[in-house]
């Protein structure tokens, strides 16, 4: 009996043959052989399937925007160059066009502009004034205290959508502190509470020192990000200096361009861009004299060259009360520091961005002239054209601020993954915005 045992064991120990060690690995290779194309399969699947879920949530996300803003919303795709993937879909929104016509004269008609969601720190510090047109007029030349007022819904809600968004303005000086340094600017992102003592933003700023005689000693553009300190025995007023109550960061390389100086009474164009990738947030700004065309970078009064600002990016031993990195929510204005200006025509325009699982191609279609869809002979490989919009991808797909499409019946998408066959088809309603499954076709 112990013999046999040993015999066994001896066995169950020996190692295996050259052909055995063969067989298995053949065994192995055919199974892989089986797996790998049910595995790709599956990931076009995948793909096919999350798109769908993008472009569901983004026709949702501009059909909401559209109702909140009681303006038109458009939803839109880009192209790869120089291939037929969609790189992502994009909406588009014009959030504020405001011009200050349609509020009363005056300090006593605040409550005119608030109904509009208009919003001032500190209050006394802002007007309406008359004239050929109303404007927006902050008095800030003989105070230390910088005043802000911003409008409109917020720039950003979701911190996992990338977005851009664009703010422009027409602004002129009337007064600066002499001697001193004095600021105007736009801001994105705004959050300011008085209580809390808290402020947060993008901002740039056309920053300028007066001499004795009143001519500006030098004038420069900044892109900035703001932080306010985190503590509740601050005082809250807002000022860029550091140690007065919010801390400004720029870049290292700030990239500030020194030109001539702002003209008093002299209309400017100022423009704000905001684009945030994930944790990244790059701004880039310019100021023109009013009254033509957008200058390009070489002709502009001021340039304030594209600067970037990464998450989380804070000096030594500051804290932020705003943790969320970058800002994921707040709201667009003007900010005026030692100066009387006036702000008019001001606007926001809003865009953001679902990025698209690679490969896939996304675009609205419509049947060929003459031919019906509920036709028996009816073929979708043959009979749906891409929509001739002048635009890639055949979109904008534009919302009404009642919610409805503005098209008279579903409008069709064609999703289809570039390596492959595989290939889905949607139904958008007009009047709702449902995306639903439409394979029968």
């Amino acid at each position: 009996m112990v013999g046999v045992a040993k015999r066994a064991r001896s066995r169950g120990a020996a190692a295996f043959t050259l052909i055995e060690v063969l067989v298995v690995l053949g065994i192995i290779a055919m199974i892989l052989a089986l797996a790998v194309p049910a595995t790709i399969d599956m990931l076009k699947s995948t793909r096919m399937i999350a798109t769908t879920d993008v472009l569901a949530a983004a026709v949702s996300r501009t059909r909401s925007t559209s109702i909140a803003s009681g303006r038109s919303c458009s939803l839109d795709v880009s192209l790869s160059e120089g291939t037929e993937a969609t790189e992502r879909v994009t909406s588009s929104s014009l959030l504020v066009a405001d011009d200050f016509e349609r509020y009363g004269v005056g300090t006593g008609h605040f409550q005119d502009l608030k109904d509009h969601d208009w919003h001032f720190w500190p209050e006394e510090a802002w007007q309406i004034i008359g004239g050929n047109t109303r404007e927006l007029k902050a008095t800030r030349a003989n105070k230390d205290a910088s005043a802000y007022a911003w409008t409109g819904a917020p720039t950003i809600e979701d911190p996992a959508i990338d977005a851009e968004v664009e703010v422009q303005a027409r602004f002129k000086l009337a007064n600066v502190r002499s001697r001193d340094e004095w600021g105007f600017g736009l801001v994105v992102n705004f959050v300011q509470n008085v209580t809390q003592k808290k402020c947060l933003g993008y901002r740039l700023s056309v920053v300028g020192l007066t001499r004795d005689d009143g001519w500006n000693k030098y004038c420069l553009a900044k892109l900035q990000k703001i932080y306010s300190p985190h503590s509740g025995a601050r005082d809250p007023v807002i000022n860029p200096d550091a140690g007065a109550g919010v801390y400004v960061i720029d870049s290292e390389d700030d990239g500030l361009t020194y030109t001539a100086a702002i003209t008093p009474e002299v209309w400017y164009r100022m423009k704000l861009g905001m684009k945030r990738e994930k944790r990244i947030v790059v701004l880039s700004g310019k100021v023109w004299p009013d009254g033509g065309p957008e200058p390009d970078n070489d002709n502009a009064v001021f340039v304030s060259a594209c600067e970037q600002f990464e998450g989380g990016a804070l000096p030594e031993g500051k804290s932020d009360d705003f943790p969320q990195e970058p800002v994921s929510g707040g709201y667009c204005g003007a900010w005026a520091f030692r100066c009387d200006v006036a702000v008019d025509d001001f606007s926001v325009d809003k865009r953001e961005m679902w990025i698209l699982p690679s490969g896939i191609q996304v675009q609205a279609v419509k049947p060929r002239l003459g031919v019906n869809v509920g036709d028996a002979s009816f073929d979708a490989s043959k009979d749906l054209v891409p929509v001739a919009t002048g635009r890639a991808g055949g979109f904008p797909l534009a919302f009404r601020p009642d919610g409805t499409i503005a098209a008279y019946q579903p409008v069709l998408v064609r999703v289809a993954d570039a390596n492959s066959v595989n290939v889905r088809f949607l139904r958008i309603d007009p009047n709702t915005g449902r995306v639903q499954a439409a394979d029968e076709l």
